[in-house]
């Protein structure tokens, strides 16, 4: 059995069950399935993820200098800054018609000023973007590919990082870092296995805090309804997990997926003394929002391997 205690002084008892070592089947152990050795940005993107709009479209093409790059809405710098300043983002520019709600509409290209904005020219505007395209980009050979896979991901809802949808006018919260230390310390954090999104390593026989970053378009964490944390020793398989929540406590600044400065505001302190070296312990955050209904689960059965390594804690050596 795995315990964990918060911030708050309550001690509870995790309900996963451990595998025997004998039977269990680590996904890790298969060549083929090891986590990136990349340590600035995912390799082998799916072309139907945000991420692989984000690495070959946005970030390229769009972020450079006096445009996208924070100047301008939709801001292009990040990742989680470009899907919340796209989706469900209500537009400033519009047609004579006043055509547009949001820059991105989910389902709906119509209604997607985006891809009106890439596609057409719409009076009263600077022109169909990119107006100037970086030298790092392939936009002037490839765009037909890129804007028929936003196109698709646009007619797919508009799915996140995680592949969650967006809800009506209000995008999902996100998980935008992780952090672990020895417990009760805020400094030294434990490193990654081989750098970028793989597995943060920790050492056997002790507890340790796992700080979380997070995001919202509407809500400071902080006020976030939900913050709730399951672990699991099965990559897929939180079944037999119970919902333990997550104590909102002092801020720590850190590093986020991509090494930008964020504050880390809710944590929980994982006992491991009971799992020898090369357990890996799996991580799933459930939020909810200000505004939201429905429960993000973070990261998913939809999710990408590289998201699932980066929500991975492996017993190691250190």
């Amino acid at each position: 059995m795995k315990t964990i205690s918060f911030s708050i002084l309550i001690l509870i008892v995790l309900s996963c069950s451990k595998e025997d070592d004998s039977t269990s089947s680590n996904p890790y152990n298969d060549p083929a399935n090891k986590p990136p050795t990349d340590t600035t940005a995912p390799l082998n993107l799916d072309s139907s993820s945000f991420q692989f709009l984000y690495y070959k479209v946005f970030k390229p093409t769009c972020s450079n200098s006096g445009c996208h790059d924070g100047n301008f809405q939709p801001d292009f710098r990040t990742l989680y800054s470009s899907y919340n300043t796209l989706v469900n983002h209500s537009v400033i520019q519009n047609d004579d018609q006043s055509s547009f709600k949001y820059r991105v509409e989910p389902y709906s290209l119509e209604k997607s000023l985006l891809y009106e904005r890439l596609t057409s020219f719409m009076l009263n505007t600077s022109g169909i973007m990119p107006l100037a395209v970086e030298p790092g980009s392939d936009w002037n050979t490839d765009s037909a590919i890129y804007k028929d896979l936003i196109a698709d991901w646009i007619v797919r809802g508009a799915p996140d990082s995680y592949g969650n949808l967006p809800g009506s006018g209000n995008v999902p919260p996100q998980v935008i870092g992780i952090m672990v230390f020895n417990s009760g310390t805020v400094s030294n954090p434990f490193p990654r296995q081989v750098g970028g999104l793989s597995p943060i390593s920790v050492p056997e026989g002790i507890p340790v805090d796992v700080w979380f970053a997070f995001t919202d378009d509407k809500s400071d964490a902080q006020n976030f309804k939900m913050t709730q944390v399951k672990s699991s020793y099965k990559l897929f398989d939180f079944s037999a997990s119970t919902f333990q929540p997550l104590s909102n406590t002092s801020a720590i600044s850190g590093p986020d997926f991509w090494n930008n400065t964020v504050q880390f505001t809710h944590k929980a302190t994982i006992d491991l003394t009971t799992d020898t070296i090369g357990t890996y312990v799996y991580l799933r955050t459930y939020l909810r929002d200000e505004e939201q209904v429905d429960t993000t689960e973070i990261p998913n059965s939809g999710s990408s391997d590289i998201m699932r390594s980066y929500f991975s804690l492996k017993v190691d050596s250190l």
